[in-house]
């Protein structure tokens, strides 16, 4: 065994106080590079069911084998268990003053149920595909029946005493098929917004419910 007694005993300390802080989805390995055969040296928490005695992974091993483990597998990547959790993991590489890795810490957590929760909270947050709905949250008759017209006027590009008899009869029929009729006591807001009397907007209404086609010729 590359590593002496008290250098053991200062990775099963550090490996434990890691293992405590990121709990039981965690798990720290220690790994002595001078027996790749039976590498695992200290384990704290158990995610991989591995064992002290146990060999390096085969990562490691190729990483080994080409020099590259400090820069492959540093930082944080992810791995998959047979058993079909996921793992999201971090090796660091320790050297000697010669410069040849003698010995890895590794952290693998296991991220399966924060994955399935994300999915969850995903789920619940999305809020369709749809995208051509926009529901207005109003208080009073006035304001809401002043926000559809509003949208509707827009739409049209018209200030309402700009408007001959076909656009205002155009008006009403949107306004018809928006609903706003429903509303009781409708046609005195709409009436005023438009600047014609209640009797005229009456009489379009009439004719949006009763035609269906309205030649802007009969205006």
């Amino acid at each position: 065994m590359a590593l002496k007694a008290w250098e053991l005993d200062n990775f099963r300390r550090l490996a434990e106080n890691v293992a405590a802080l990121l709990g039981p989805s965690a798990e720290v390995v220690v790994h002595d590079l001078d027996d790749l055969q039976h590498s695992i040296v200290c384990m704290a928490g158990d995610v991989t069911h591995r064992e002290v005695g146990s060999p390096m992974t085969n990562m490691g091993l190729e990483a080994l084998k080409r020099g590259t483990e400090i820069s492959s597998l540093q930082g944080s990547y992810q791995s998959r268990l047979p058993d079909g959790r996921t793992l999201k993991c971090s090796s660091t590489f320790l050297r000697n003053a010669a410069g040849r890795s003698v010995a890895a810490l590794c952290i693998n957590i296991d991220v399966t149920q924060w994955q399935q929760a994300a999915e969850l909270v995903a789920g619940f947050a999305s809020t369709g595909v749809r995208d051509d709905l926009q529901e207005d949250y109003i208080r009073t008759v006035p304001e809401m029946i002043g926000a559809v017209v509003g949208s509707t006027l827009a739409a049209m590009d018209k200030r309402p005493e700009a408007m001959d008899g076909a656009d205002r009869l155009e008006v009403v029929r949107v306004l018809d098929d928006r609903g706003v009729f429903l509303i009781k006591g409708a046609l005195g807001y709409v009436s005023t917004m438009l600047g014609v009397s209640r009797a005229t907007l009456y009489n379009y209404l009439q004719r949006v419910r009763s035609e269906q086609v309205f030649p802007r010729a009969e205006e």
